[in-house]
C-alpha cells in the first residue's frame, strides 16, 4: 500500500484496479440489499475490521458503496488479493 502524508491507508492504482476487477467478477449481478441499486463505487482506502476476543486481529477490508442509497459493503482485501497476506495471516 502506498503511504501518503494525507492518507496512509490509500490504495495504489494497481490495488484499486485489482479490487475493481475482483468486484466486477464476483459481483457482476450484485444488487444493493437495501435499494436494489446496481451502481457502485469503490472507496480508495483500506479499512480494518477488528473482531473482539479473537487475538485482537484486524482484517483489512475494502468498501464498495451503493451510489443510490450509500449502503456500504465490506470485502476482505486479503481474500480478494488486493493486499498481500503477511506470514501470520497465511496461517
Amino acid at each position: 500500500m502506498a503511504e501518503s502524508p494525507e492518507n496512509p491507508n490509500k490504495f495504489t492504482e494497481e490495488q484499486m484496479e485489482t479490487a475493481k476487477k475482483w468486484f466486477l467478477t464476483y459481483g457482476k449481478n450484485f444488487k444493493c440489499p437495501v435499494c436494489s441499486g446496481t451502481k457502485f463505487s469503490l472507496e480508495d482506502s483500506v479499512t480494518h475490521l477488528s473482531i473482539p476476543g479473537k487475538n485482537r486481529q484486524a482484517y483489512p477490508m475494502f468498501i464498495v458503496r451503493c451510489k443510490n442509497c450509500a449502503h456500504s459493503i465490506l470485502f476482505n482485501a486479503l481474500v480478494a488479493k488486493v493486499l498481500p497476506a503477511t506470514d501470520s495471516e497465511k496461517k
